[in-house]
């Protein structure tokens, strides 16, 4: 049997210590650490955080006495140790896995969903994503929030998935020999993603034939398209938005150009199954197309917040419809909020999925991040949509027959309804941004002449985004 050294245990102590602390020094070291652990991480993380006024007391979950990071704690976790080391019949996990483990359990155990702890490869697949390139297969899966199991959304034309026959609706069973059933989304793209060059062995289901197929694939570098535009028999401008990434403010922008210069009377933004992203870009492309005024607000824990807004640098004068689902989450519901607040466009189908809140990344010294809840959001006029979404100005239930990924549009109810939209707009001669004016400030903002750059060290990334929906490419 293969036995670990107390260096796990040592090693451990260490770890543990510098992802509840943000530093490199055993807890054992600070006879004084007596503060609420999730406080000392934000105030002693220095290149990770901004001060959050770690002085005051705050509405904390643990108080003096109930430090997580103890000495009954490092005691208990030697004596698992032993037990394991004495009786296990298999091979033991190795150290790095089990502390790993144990940071997420952590994180998990704070009861929200949208607060994870992910390894230094699993932070760096995400942004990898997060920048619209990376290595791998070139595959966009999806998790069932409830199944837990991961399916293809789409293949991207040229990847080597497609050489390989990898096809949408297939589902991902296991990669080089590692079952990727009830493995959380991050962790199976870290598995699939590697080296250019490199390959992996995937095994996949498809359901259409019942059968189970297997290739090894070769990871090259693939680039992530995430808005794609067209004009549609009726004159009007159709992008489609599939997440909100660091590529796509520009992706958009250009969607937008390329619209208007071929005459567009109108715009149809698509959001539906958008599951968020990073809060600078939906600004971004909030303030491509609205004049000056709010975009959103936020308010964290003690009550300070910020608010963003679009300026008078570009303007789009078009009526705009907004197409929305239940899917719709976070960062496209900032999106809707905005336009729908400002006059600016209709908003069309079903009410979205009702996620109010984002969160901040914070790196740490040794490659992998924190993933924290840390602000609630308000669109322009103050309302939070947390728990209960956005509904849409004109309700649309998609039609059975209707299949969103047919390119032809055959059967998309919603979208024809957004196409009468722009039509009755454009013949009673209103535009999209007539009404945009600023809203008027409320009690949740607190603002600032301009938009601050939000991927800058001491804040790290802003994401909003929805996991149980949550989109990632392998």
């Amino acid at each position: 049997m293969k036995r670990r050294t107390a260096g796990f245990i040592e090693g451990l102590a260490v770890g543990l210590a510098g992802v509840i602390a943000g530093t490199a020094i055993s807890w054992f070291c600070l006879p004084g650490f007596r503060k609420n652990v999730a406080m000392a991480a934000l105030s002693a993380d220095t290149g990770a955080t901004e001060d959050n006024g770690s002085g005051t007391e705050g509405s904390t979950a643990q108080t003096a006495g109930e430090t997580v990071a103890n000495a009954d704690l490092m005691e208990k976790l030697q004596l698992m140790q032993a037990y394991l080391d004495q009786v296990y019949l298999f091979d033991e996990a190795d150290a790095q896995t089990s502390r790993d483990a144990i940071y997420k359990a952590y994180m998990d155990s704070q009861g929200d969903p949208y607060t994870v702890y992910y390894t230094a490869d699993e932070y760096s697949s995400l942004t990898e994503s997060t920048n619209g390139e990376y290595c791998g297969v070139g595959v966009e899966i999806q998790q069932d929030p409830d199944t837990l199991t991961l399916t293809i959304l789409r293949v991207f034309s040229g990847s080597p998935a497609q050489s390989a026959g990898l096809k949408a609706g297939d589902i991902l069973q296991s990669a080089d020999g590692t079952d990727l059933s009830g493995m959380d989304i991050q962790s199976a793209v870290s598995l699939i993603r590697g080296e250019e060059g490199t390959t992996v062995h995937l095994t996949w289901y498809r359901p259409s034939a019942e059968e189970t197929m297997e290739a090894d694939v070769e990871r090259r570098q693939v680039n992530i398209d995430t808005v794609s535009a067209e004009m549609l028999d009726s004159g009007i401008g159709y992008i489609q938005v599939t997440e909100f990434d660091a590529v796509t403010t520009s992706q958009f922008e250009a969607a937008v150009d390329s619209c208007q210069n071929q005459g567009a009377e109108g715009l149809i933004i698509d959001l539906r199954d958008n599951p968020g992203g990073l809060l600078t870009t939906v600004i971004n492309m909030c303030d491509y197309i609205l004049p000056k005024g709010v975009i959103v607000t936020t308010k964290d824990k003690y009550g300070e917040g910020d608010s963003y807004d679009s300026t008078d640098d570009h303007t789009v004068d078009l009526p705009i419809a907004v197409l929305v689902n239940g899917s719709s989450a976070s960062a496209s519901e900032i999106f809707a909020g905005a336009m729908k607040d400002r006059g600016a466009g209709t908003i069309v189908g079903t009410t979205t999925y009702g996620k109010g809140i984002v969160q901040s990344l914070f790196p740490l010294d040794d490659g992998s991040a924190l993933k924290i809840t840390v602000s609630n959001y308000y669109t322009p006029s103050g309302v939070s949509i947390q728990g209960t979404g956005i509904t849409p100005d004109v309700e649309v239930e998609l039609s059975e027959d209707a299949d969103l990924s047919d390119a032809s549009h055959a059967g998309d109810n919603q979208l024809r309804a957004a196409e009468k939209a722009i039509q009755d707009a454009v013949q009673s001669g209103s535009s999209g941004t007539e009404s945009g004016e600023t809203v008027p400030e409320t009690e949740t903002q607190s603002q600032n002449p301009d938009t601050p750059d939000l991927t800058d060290a001491g804040d790290g990334q802003i994401l909003a985004e929805n996991p149980d929906t949550a989109r990632r490419c392998a």
